[in-house]
């Protein structure tokens, strides 16, 4: 030890308890941010990195800017999670059930579009997102807040479903719902993707 260093005039002895002392003085700091992380910190860092969060029955999320431009889903079964990685509540949603996976996605529209105009920009929506999956007739889906959409039957070489899009009051704005499954699933694996469609509710500011 040099004769500048700190104790350098020290018995041995002194010197080794005072590294004792900053030994141990280390290991508790150690502990006490080692405790704060098991306590606070995971649960915090699981939520922000965790990219699967599970719905409980009854939760509702809400997808669209605001202001009178958002559409509400409610999830009535239990099983659901959601995908955070691929989720925006701004845009998109995207929810998984087992097999079945689903897309709730917020869209702008002219505020002219007819029912065929916002049908094509399904079907065009699918053709980027899911190429080879084929859409059938549509036909009329109705949500319990009593809005009627529009849905078609999905199918493709290893998948099946149905897709869904219900224009707001006003037709600024529509909310399209995808869901699809291995073919080789029962039908009524889509039950509870039906429910949530037919559960959609729009802001009551909505023009």
């Amino acid at each position: 030890m040099s004769p500048d260093e700190p104790g350098a005039g020290l018995p041995v002895s002194v010197r080794s308890a005072a590294a004792t002392v900053r030994l141990r003085l280390r290991w508790l700091v150690i502990v006490v941010i080692a405790m704060i992380v098991l306590t606070a910190g995971w649960p915090l860092v699981n939520l922000i990195v965790s990219d699967r969060h599970h719905l409980r029955p009854g939760t509702s999320l809400t997808v669209g800017p605001g202001n009178g431009k958002s559409g509400t889903i409610t999830v009535a079964r239990p099983g659901w999670s959601l995908l955070s990685a691929e989720t925006n509540p701004l845009y998109s949603y995207t929810l998984k059930r087992g097999k079945l996976a689903m897309t709730i996605d917020y869209v702008q529209a002219s505020g002219t579009d007819t029912d065929a105009e916002l049908l094509a920009g399904l079907r065009e929506l699918l053709r980027v997102t899911h190429p080879g999956v084929q859409a059938g007739r549509s036909f009329d889906l109705p949500t319990r807040p009593g809005r009627t959409g529009l849905a078609v039957v999905l199918s493709g070489a290893s998948q099946i479903g149905v897709a869904s899009i219900f224009a707001a009051a006003g037709r600024h704005f529509a909310i399209e719902m995808i869901m699809l499954a291995p073919d080789h699933v029962r039908h009524q694996l889509f039950v509870p993707g039906l429910q949530i469609m037919r559960s959609l509710r729009f802001d009551r500011r909505t023009s």
